[in-house]
């Protein structure tokens, strides 16, 4: 008797652990999302999105064509409470060679 509770306690750990590997891995999942934006013409390149959970910047990548200007491409984080807490992360002064 004793010797079936443990077999009965040994799989429903297995069970457990199996359901815990596959639910960290659908975390894992998503939090790889990619977001892109894609716009043409003139004006702001400007996006905005909800991360939900914890996320990392990985890159940002921008494809300029044409007289792109010379705007400087501001990254920032908006905090989504109030402007006082938002943070600038980056600023990158763009420069168009002509040829």
């Amino acid at each position: 008797m004793a010797e079936d509770m443990r077999s009965v306690l040994a799989t429903a750990r297995a069970g457990f652990a199996a359901m815990e590997t596959e639910v960290t891995a659908a975390r894992d999942r998503r939090t790889l999302a990619v977001v892109v934006k894609r716009a043409t013409g003139t004006g702001d390149i400007g996006h905005t999105f909800d991360l939900g959970t914890k996320q990392r910047l990985v890159f940002i990548r921008c494809h300029f064509s044409g007289s792109a200007g010379t705007a400087p491409l501001d990254i920032s984080l908006d905090s989504g409470t109030a402007a006082a807490y938002d943070a600038k992360l980056s600023k990158v002064q763009i420069f168009l060679k002509l040829l």
